[in-house]
């Protein structure tokens, strides 16, 4: 969280535009975690706002925040913390499993969800 916290912190003091792809990048998530990392953010205090194809961040003036809600920031920081944890579990478990495992379970799956040939 503290290296999403910097990014949004640059890219707010630079006042400049980013990708979805290269925020995806720079985190090491993919876009449905960066999603909740982006509501994270926007609960700590961010204004994160959100295009088809760009992400602008700056971080609220003091005044202008409400009062903060303590636990809809913890919810909102757990499940981008979790999905983050589930990203790299399945990443290093794909990354030592047997080959013969992966192709198993890839046959068993075609057999249940037959798709069609072009």
């Amino acid at each position: 969280m503290e290296n999403a916290v910097g990014i949004g912190q640059v890219i707010s003091r630079e006042q400049i535009a980013v990708t979805p792809e290269q925020l995806s990048a720079k985190l090491g998530v993919c876009s449905s975690t960066l999603t909740l990392g982006l509501a994270a953010l926007a609960e700590a205090g961010f204004t994160v706002k959100t295009s088809a194809i760009d992400i602008r961040m700056t971080i609220a003036e003091p005044a202008a925040q409400a009062a903060p809600n303590k636990s809809s920031q913890n919810s909102a920081l757990s499940r981008f913390l979790a999905a983050i944890q589930e990203e790299h579990f399945r990443r290093q478990y794909f990354y030592q499993a047997p080959l013969a495992t992966l192709q198993s379970v890839m046959a068993q799956q075609s057999a249940v969800m037959p798709h069609e040939r072009l």
